[in-house]
């Protein structure tokens, strides 16, 4: 019985893995996303704001996403004001996504948010939003800062979503 158990064993979590593994690239996993904008931007001053508009092709019933930004160094731009109220915004694609929970940090110099459609999912291109950032006091027209999409996760539901990460992505603004 216990030689019986220690055979099984390995192909238990071979299963396992060939299951999780098949369960990483959804629907999405071809998603194209791309920067609506240049990448990049000069002759910018503090108290400048910029926008990062996020568009993505070959949606397949896409009802919910979130994206992370970070930028480099985290204090070229002011992300939360002295209170800690947020001074970065995300708004999202209207006419695609129900509803955006606004914005979170979820490590210094990142700036995270998303949507979802409480409607019909989204399929093909779509916009997916707009964030604003604004550049700190210190910031001038010399001052080199990057802006990069460090992630992104999409798909029909929370559970259920494909996830890029910066190096898939390729996706900055200097």
């Amino acid at each position: 019985m216990q030689n019986s158990v220690r055979k099984i064993y390995p192909l238990a979590i071979a299963m396992l893995l060939a299951l999780s593994g098949a369960a990483i690239a959804g629907d999405n996993a071809n998603v194209n996303v791309s920067l609506d904008g240049d990448a990049v931007i000069s002759g910018v001053g503090a108290g400048a704001t910029i926008e990062v508009a996020l568009s993505a092709s070959g949606l397949v019933g896409v009802k919910q996403f979130d994206v992370t930004l970070t930028v480099s160094p985290a204090d070229a731009f002011l992300l939360v004001d002295s209170e800690g109220v947020a001074i970065a915004t995300f708004v999202q694609n209207a006419a695609a996504f129900t509803i955006s929970p606004g914005v979170e940090f979820p490590a210094d110099g990142q700036v995270k948010s998303g949507a979802a459609s409480f409607g019909a999912a989204v399929d093909g291109d779509a916009a997916l939003g707009t964030f604003t950032l604004t550049t700190s006091d210190g910031f001038t027209a010399d001052t080199e800062a990057t802006i990069t999409v460090s992630s992104l996760s999409i798909g029909p539901t929370s559970t259920d979503r494909d996830v890029f990460d910066a190096a898939a992505l390729e996706l900055s603004v200097t």
